[in-house]
């Protein structure tokens, strides 16, 4: 098949913020990408993208291996089979593939979806011969063990669980597309149950991977800054094996008939009622697709969340609400005014599916308005007739081909919308949305009295571990250092700083081809309660809830018109001891954006109308967040290190009490003490401006602000002196346990420029050491934390683990074991060297995009200044100073832990 060579224009994408209708966002700088498409004679399908203004090549490598192709009885073979693959190929056994992937890579995945599987890489181009060669490598097929095996299906099982812990609304979602395809392999778990994957055996696997595993099932996409030519002539070379082929064209069994249903779930989850529908949409009239993805679009300003997800010929919409239930206050006096009804599940859902289909009939009626459509229209064609169907460099690419999707181009998409009319999207909603041809989900929290089924899992310890190898270990200075050495002269970033008149730093990472600029910035203080405002905890949450809301909308709460946002994708967000805030927008409206950001900073106003309604509905959800297992187990941890009285706690426990004490005068107080005040305010911009140019455009409106003064003389608090002490918080709803131990404080000097780094060195040689004991060797767990939380002038050091109850016991030994050994002997320089190799992969990946580098520069700011060069930084923390730093933070004589998760709370004399 000749190559096929297809010209790509791809405009700005925003994100879904309205801008005011007088600043156009259709003139935003253009971006060209160039792509060559081609089959190869054993059937595997190419596209090379050529992306110039990427950083790092990607490499995708997808195959027609998803999990609606596992046997009825080995739900879940997939996903175990990438597992196995990621691990080791044919040339490269024992882990060697998984070593050198993270050797190149700068990052590195995997995963299983329902009708794909994709690997994805992405690496200096420098590298991008050897990723290929292993991803050609892989394509041959793993050569796995017994042991290797068995590992991973531990591995995988612990996923399951660890995947249990998804948030009441993910879940959710899931569950009423599933329902929508009720016995078809689409309608179960991409992960499978535990019980399918416990039949898996090695044979199974083995069976699969010579079915799946092949040139001719497989797309593969390569895109950055990449040379077309020369680039399709290096995957000619590798790939160049296998018989001659025809391409795999994708077949599913029959989907079944669209038909009108309802599902009533029960959970512990959520204090509440959710409603959702679920819609499915054929993809064979484009316009209809089109409508479908562009719907969510206009429904931007509706009160529901939507969300849509593609299936090979169709697409899936869905839209839900939720409702918290209010429990009527001990003093009902106090609230003559407000109206309590007894709670009545099914009347609640009954009212809630109403909502949904009020909202959407209130949206479509009010884009009946010519200029309210036009808007709606112009956004949708911001977002997504600049990009076509799926944004990205390949990602689109690559699945449209593996799955048969109908593939939207960004021509198709703008064609379509520019001819749209409010009668098509009536139509659209008649044809599709109503009753006979929506899955209708119901969920039911905790409150709704019914009966919930808890399956304990066991709780006897295995009596030996797998004892299995990492191949990481294999991974040396000797193999990293001129990887390394590669990164340093690569020059791959420009990072700048600017200085304003009232001596407020800014720190620029200059991105020339960003279409987006953001600006950011935070500030540590004290802690509120040492501001003294607020008579209770709590104030923090009610002020988030608030700030973002447009205060010159100060309307009433009998106004149809709900409480409007910011515009620019603005954020604000308090913590006790921490103010982050951060907005983004084109280019060109640099100076708006700061405008509207630095006027929020100062107003001493607030929309009135949502302050009243999270005053009514906030009491519950503040219940609902000290009742959380894990923050209740978070409270008490901070309580022992930090003591009573630390103002910190209240993040994670707050008092139901503040929405009956907490006044308006008293947000008024809190945002003029912390974000009215400059303090030791650090901005940070990321983005196409460079630092003169934004110092210019900062001038007038941060710059002019009171001069900068840094914040010193935090409070010294101290808990209680306790070694070793644990206690255990039941969540008898999840299926896996989590391991939590927090050591510390220990004081943050401000002026120590590498501090940050060396934590961060920290963070990844822990996590490192944990996963390689725990997850590769004893196949304890599936997932492993490290994170330094810094708080209020110091820091606390946390560790954590998942695993299964009856394995809690045993992976919290194996964890103290290790905890114990770096505090003694540290990390050798191989460990160091690998982590700074991850580190430096993740800066990389962060610093390449504008919105990434402003949380990875905004998280240096809190733990003090932030480097000139964050990169260089990395570089220059030797081993010494990262073991000098794991002796002080892994103090054995000073740190607690928690259990949370389906134990009790005399389990805990097993640990």
């Amino acid at each position: 098949m000749p190559d096929i060579l297809i010209l790509t224009v791809c405009l700005t994408l925003l994100t879904g913020a309205s801008e005011p209708a007088e600043d156009p966002t259709l003139d935003a700088p253009t971006h060209h990408t160039t792509q060559l498409q081609t089959t190869l004679p054993n059937g595997m399908r190419v596209v090379v993208q050529s992306v110039p203004w990427e950083r790092l090549a990607r490499v995708e490598v997808f195959y027609s291996a998803g999990s609606a192709t596992d046997p009825d009885s080995l739900a879940g073979l997939a996903h175990l089979a990438e597992h196995l693959l990621t691990d080791s190929g044919h040339q490269h056994p024992d882990g060697e593939l998984k070593r050198l992937q993270t050797l190149y890579s700068s990052y590195s995945n995997a995963y299983t979806e329902a009708t794909s599987m994709c690997f994805v890489s992405q690496c200096l181009t420098n590298f991008l011969p050897e990723i290929l060669d292993l991803e050609a490598d892989r394509m041959h097929g793993a050569i796995t063990d017994s042991l290797s095996f068995e590992r991973e299906k531990s591995v995988v099982l612990e996923e399951i669980a660890f995947r249990s812990r998804l948030s009441p609304t993910m879940d959710f979602l899931e569950s009423i597309f599933q329902a929508a395809y009720l016995g078809h392999p689409l309608g179960r778990d991409v992960g499978g149950t535990p019980e399918s994957v416990q039949r898996a055996g090695s044979r199974d696997f083995l069976a699969f991977q010579a079915e799946r595993i092949s040139p001719g099932k497989a797309v593969l996409v390569v895109s950055g800054p990449v040379d077309l030519e020369s680039t399709l002539k290096l995957v000619r070379e590798k790939f160049a094996f296998g018989p001659r082929a025809q391409p795999y064209q994708p077949g599913f069994p029959e989907y079944p008939p669209v038909v009108g249903r309802r599902i009533v779930l029960d959970t512990l989850h959520h204090s509440g009622v959710m409603i959702g529908i679920a819609c499915r949409i054929p993809s064979e009239n484009t316009r209809d697709l089109v409508l479908a993805l562009c719907l969510v679009e206009f429904l931007d300003e509706a009160r529901l969340g939507l969300s849509l997800r593609p299936v090979p010929g169709e697409m899936v919409l869905m839209a839900y609400s939720s409702g918290d239930y209010f429990r009527p206050p001990t003093d009902l006096e106090q609230h003559w005014f407000m109206d309590y009804p007894p709670f009545d599940p099914d009347q609640d859902a009954q009212s809630g599916l109403g909502y949904i289909w009020s909202e959407l009939g209130k949206t479509l009626n009010n884009l009946k308005r010519q200029e309210v459509f036009d808007e709606a229209r112009t956004r949708a064609l911001n977002n997504l007739g600049s990009r076509g169907e799926i944004s990205g460099t390949g990602s689109g690419t690559g699945r449209v081909l593996v799955n048969g999707y109908q593939y939207l181009d960004a021509k198709t998409h703008t064609e379509i919308l520019q001819e749209l009319t409010p009668a098509d999207l009536q139509d659209f909603t008649n044809r599709f949305l109503h009753p006979g041809r929506v899955v209708v989900g119901i969920r039911h929290g905790r409150d709704s009295g019914r009966s919930v089924t808890i399956n304990m899992a066991g709780r006897v310890v295995p009596n030996s571990t797998m004892n299995g190898g990492d191949s990481l270990d294999l991974l040396g200075t000797d193999l990293i250092d001129p990887v390394l050495e590669t990164y340093r002269q690569a020059d791959l970033f420009q990072f700048e700083k600017a200085e304003l008149p009232n001596g407020i730093p800014v720190h620029c990472l200059v991105i020339p081809d960003a279409d987006r600029w953001h600006l950011g910035g935070c500030r540590t203080f004290p802690g509120l309660k040492d501001l003294r405002v607020g008579k209770k905890a709590g104030l923090d949450y009610l002020y988030n809830q608030v700030v973002e809301y447009d205060d010159t909308q100060r309307q009433s709460m009998d106004d149809n018109q709900p409480p409007r946002k910011l515009s620019y994708d603005l954020s604000i967000e308090l913590w006790p001891w921490l103010l982050r805030y951060w907005a983004d927008g084109p280019p060109d409206l640099a100076a708006k954006i700061a405008q509207t950001l630095s006027r929020r900073l100062e107003s001493r106003e607030f929309n009135k109308a949502r302050w009243s309604a999270v005053l009514g509905w906030s009491k519950d959800t503040m219940m609902d967040i000290r009742d959380q297992a894990s923050n209740a187990a978070r409270a008490w941890r901070w309580r022992q290190l930090l003591g009573d009285d630390h103002p910190a706690i209240s993040r994670w426990a707050p008092d139901p009490g503040m929405t009956s004490s907490a006044s308006y005068n008293d947000l008024k107080k809190v945002h003029g003490k912390v974000a009215g005040k400059v303090g030791n305010t650090v901005l940070v911009a990321t983005g196409p401006l460079v630092s003169e140019e934004v110092a210019e455009i900062l001038k007038g409106t941060f710059g002019h602000r009171d001069k900068r003064k840094p914040e010193s003389g935090f409070p010294e608090r101290k808990g209680k002196l306790l070694t070793g002490q644990g206690r255990v918080f039941s969540d008898l709803e999840k299926a896996d346990v989590r391991l939590t131990l927090t050591f510390g404080p220990l004081p943050l000097e401000q002026s120590d420029e590498s501090l940050s780094m060396v934590l961060m060195l920290l963070e990844e040689a822990l996590q490192q050491s944990l996963t390689s004991r725990l997850r590769e060797q004893e196949g304890l767990t599936y997932a492993v934390f490290c994170k330094a939380r810094p708080i209020d002038g110091c820091f606390l050091w946390e560790v954590e683990v998942t695993c299964q109850p009856g394995q809690a016991p045993l992976a919290l030994a194996s964890l103290l074991k290790v905890l114990a050994r770096h505090a003694q002997a540290g990390f050798t320089p191989d460990e160091c060297a690998r982590a700074r190799l991850t580190l430096t992969g993740r800066a990389i990946v962060a610093f390449s995009d504008a919105e990434k580098g402003l949380d990875w520069l905004l998280r240096l700011a809190t733990f003090g200044e932030i480097p000139d060069d964050p990169m260089a930084r990395i570089f220059d923390v030797g081993p010494d100073r990262i073991n000098a730093m794991a002796a002080e933070v892994l103090n054995m004589d000073r740190y607690v832990f928690s259990v949370t998760g389906p134990m009790f709370e005399e389990d805990i004399d097993q640990f």
